[in-house]
């Protein structure tokens, strides 16, 4: 299986975001996914220096993905969907089926981020014909029915992926969590987000269940299928995904190619960065103060 990395979707500042391009340009991976996929109105990298690092990851034989917003409901966030769209130097993985519709009417390729639901074979050939060349099956599916998807991904020459270990989106609102915490809405919340921690959940009984981060949530458990990377493999996943809580500094990337030995991946538990709840100005000052 090739390893991707998706390029983590925690509120960091442009400078933090800046530092992690650096690193991801020299990550042991064959893909990596860049792009805002949670909130339009954060500070992000312009889609100008996405390209730029594009190209210096592409000439270290790296591909770049660019990924588009996870929900599009308002006409900001189209303007932006419009825009990852229309570039035509990279990939799209589409995550909402806005994005789907406009790269099918450019005639461009794309690849089905897990937010699409595709949950059986005939959905699968759905959105090969509107031009997917690979997809992520759904995180809510079943390993016996990922199995078969991932079966008929191939009867239909599609690239299957899974997700190998991360914290990926469990469900995304119109509204904003953290936002509402704070006494805001979604239209004026002045990037509350980036100033205070990560808000968590807990269930009844005081377990931490949940990371709300903006519109959308995470599980404080990770998605970990590292101790059965050789089965995925068999069963066909061409690809494997990792996705970060949120770094800084990149010396962890290279604990990666730890996956090329199955054996040993299951050491990459104690090197992947997990989930925090320090703002991103605590980050920035933890690092400095490291160096």
């Amino acid at each position: 299986m090739k390893l991707s990395l998706t390029l983590n979707c925690w509120p960091l500042t442009r400078q933090q975001q800046s530092q992690q391009l650096d690193a991801l340009t020299q990550a042991p991976v064959a893909r990596i996914v860049l792009g805002e996929t949670v909130c339009e109105k954060r500070d992000r990298p312009s889609l100008r220096t996405l390209l730029e690092v594009a190209e210096v990851a592409q000439a270290s034989g790296i591909q770049v993905v660019l990924a588009s917003l996870n929900l599009v409901n308002g006409p900001r966030e189209l303007k932006l969907v419009e825009q990852v769209c229309g570039q035509h130097s990279l990939m799209v993985e589409a995550n909402d089926l806005t994005a789907a519709a406009l790269l099918n009417e450019l005639d461009q390729p794309f690849w089905a981020g897990a937010n699409l639901n595709i949950y059986n074979k005939e959905s699968l050939a759905w959105i090969a014909r509107l031009g997917a060349m690979g997809y992520q099956p759904p995180i809510d599916m079943s390993e016996e029915n990922m199995a078969l998807l991932l079966e008929a991904g191939n009867e239909l020459g599609l690239e299957g992926e899974i997700l190998g270990f991360g914290w990926p989106q469990l469900a995304v609102s119109a509204r904003c969590a953290t936002a509402r915490i704070h006494g805001r809405n979604k239209e004026h919340c002045d990037k509350v987000c980036q100033h205070h921690p990560v808000p968590m959940a807990s269930t009844l009984e005081q377990e931490p269940l949940l990371l709300l981060n903006g519109p959308q949530n995470h599980g404080v458990k990770p998605v970990d299928r590292l101790d059965g990377l050789a089965h995925w493999q068999q069963v066909g996943a061409r690809w494997l995904r990792i996705i970060p809580g949120p770094w800084q500094q990149g010396e962890w990337l290279q604990s990666l190619e730890e996956l090329s030995h199955p054996e040993r991946a299951s050491r990459l538990r104690r090197e992947i960065p997990i989930p925090g709840h320090r703002t991103a100005t605590e980050l920035h000052t933890a690092t400095a103060a490291s160096l």
